[in-house]
């Protein structure tokens, strides 16, 4: 997306969770792919993240990452529209310092502008050299024989031959009214290739139209892809599959607009350009069999279910949950919760506002499900500075640590952090909680606000330099009675709480200078607010 252009080059613009602690983290400012390993101690409790190795081929920075499956191999796009399928190893034994082959395939200009997001249908199947004997490996084994008989086997295994390498998938470029399902094939005659050339190749399958620009996608299963419009549509796309054919080739059918999610009526079609950019959905992602999350760029979540009349061309206008003002900016990313009990199903979302939140909903026979929030997080800790950035979440993945499951988020500064999932849901909902919160600290500013008013004098004429000034107060006398008052424990801070009471309440202004610093000469002015308490005080004590 062009909004992500402000972030910093050092944030993280993807993250992905293979398994055993193991995660991969990649960003659009750097080439490199690196693999992390999470850790936390029984007995102290402590959370270390070690790393683990680099993933290296691209020539431009990385878009976006997605598993494939759960023996490691993961797809990486990158700004100059190049794929490249990688073998992580991280289950195996020489994951830090392997010599077997990573780099599985480069695929090159897939699309004619790059690649923003990839939804893996069918995880295929995979048998490296070195693999564990199982049935994929048996299967492999069995076919490789009969079309190139015996000796093919053995050169094949003495050679360290990758022997199946498939899988399919779909991507998006987030600038276009396609997306493009692909499909992977392992290279038969692997007798010549180098080390690196490719061991498998990719091929596309279908296109698939929409009519207004695809933002976001997402994938179930082998028969089921979300599409998120620009225009504030989700189309759900079903793989029709032909059941005369054997089982291998049924998942070979083709793909079909079944259903098309929309709250927007047609009345509010005709609006202004920038006022639909706001309703593109940004977010999707599958929660359940029956539900899938969606976000928007306004801010807006919505759940939806997936079950309908299931006649072609179906529109659905009525969402089963729909949160909205939870969140202020774009919703960058929805992700599954962890599994609860009974009739429960959970989700998170992260913003471009800096908050994650996790919620919780009851699946309901008749719909009209509740939602609630159990977990808020704002990464923009000093927003009081005067010379803040605001933090955005760039992305969240959810990764195991023992019999819990946490949350993994980065962030627009730079930062991947670790946010711990509570025991059990509180009674009350944390985003009122937390709203309450953020009250009750506005009102604490006020009442400083209100105290420093009346407990400094300004009516006294002062001089800077030559010139005098009447109503007015030293930034040394209005830092002692911070501290004084214990509003604040050092000088420094102090400072640093009067200059918040400026720029948020508009308490005072600054007669020379831009803020209030820790020394006589700086004179400032209450406004006219508060002016009138400060004299009133003044002459009382007079």
């Amino acid at each position: 997306d062009d909004d992500d252009d402000d972030y910093s080059k050092e944030c993280v613009s993807s993250i992905v969770i293979l398994g055993d602690g193991c995660f991969l983290t990649a960003s659009k400012a750097d080439r490199t792919i690196r693999m992390w390993r999470v850790q936390k101690r029984d007995d102290t409790k402590e959370i270390k993240f070690n790393f683990v190795r680099d993933f290296v081929g691209h020539k431009t920075g990385i878009i976006c990452l997605e598993k494939v499956d759960n023996k490691g191999r993961f797809l990486a796009a990158s700004k100059d529209r190049c794929v490249k399928l990688f073998d992580s190893r991280y289950n195996c034994e020489d994951a830090e310092n392997s010599t077997e082959r990573v780099l599985l395939g480069s695929f090159d200009k897939m699309d004619t502008r790059q690649i923003n997001s990839i939804a893996v249908i069918n995880a295929g199947s995979y048998v490296r050299p070195d693999a564990a004997v199982d049935w994929d490996m048996v299967s492999a084994v069995v076919k490789t024989g009969v079309k190139r008989g015996s000796m093919a086997v053995q050169r094949a295994a003495t050679e360290r031959h990758v022997l199946r390498c498939s899988a399919e998938f779909v991507s998006c470029s987030g600038k276009h009214r396609v997306i493009r399902v692909w499909k992977i094939l392992q290279v038969e005659d692997q007798e010549e290739l180098g080390p690196n050339d490719n061991v498998c190749e990719v091929s596309l399958s279908q296109d698939l139209e929409h009519d207004s620009v695809v933002e976001s996608i997402a994938a179930r299963g082998n028969d089921l892809i979300l599409a998120g419009e620009r225009m504030g549509n989700v189309v759900l796309w079903k793989r029709k599959s032909n059941l005369f054919l054997p089982h291998g080739k049924q998942a070979n059918g083709t793909w079909s607009a079944t259903r098309t999610f929309s709250w927007i009526p047609k009345s509010d079609y005709l609006r202004k350009v920038d006022e639909c950019m706001a309703l593109g959905i940004t977010a999707l992602a599958f929660v359940d069999d029956k539900y899938f999350v969606s976000g928007s760029r306004s801010g807006h979540v919505r759940v939806w279910s997936t079950e309908g009349t299931r006649k072609e061309g179906e529109v659905s206008k009525e969402a089963a949950v729909s949160i909205t003002g939870a969140h202020t900016g774009k919703v960058t990313r929805v992700q599954k919760g962890p599994p609860l009990s009974g009739f429960h199903v959970s989700f998170s979302s992260a913003s471009s506002d800096g908050k994650t939140l996790s919620f919780v909903f009851q699946k309901m026979a008749k719909g009209n499900e509740k939602p609630k929030c159990f977990k808020v997080v704002n990464h923009n800790t000093n927003r009081y500075l005067l010379d803040r950035n605001d933090i955005s979440v760039t992305t969240l993945a959810p990764v195991v640590l023992g019999d819990r499951v946490a949350l993994l988020t980065s962030t627009s500064n730079g930062y991947v952090n670790l946010i711990e999932s509570p025991k059990s849901i509180p009674s009350i909902d944390a985003l009122i909680a937390y709203r309450t919160r953020i009250e009750q600290e506005s009102l604490n500013l006020r009442h400083i606000a209100y105290q420093l008013s009346r407990g400094v004098e300004s009516n006294k004429c002062r001089k800077n330099v030559k010139k005098s000034h009447r109503d007015c107060f030293s930034g040394y006398d209005a830092v002692t009675f911070l501290v004084e008052k214990q509003f604040a424990a050092t000088r420094e801070d102090a400072v640093e709480l009067a200059q918040v009471l400026a720029a948020r309440l508009g308490l005072y202004s600054c007669i020379k200078g831009t803020c209030l610093v820790d020394s006589p000469r700086s004179l400032c002015r209450f406004e006219a607010e508060y002016l009138k308490q400060s004299l009133r005080r003044s002459r009382t004590t007079t």
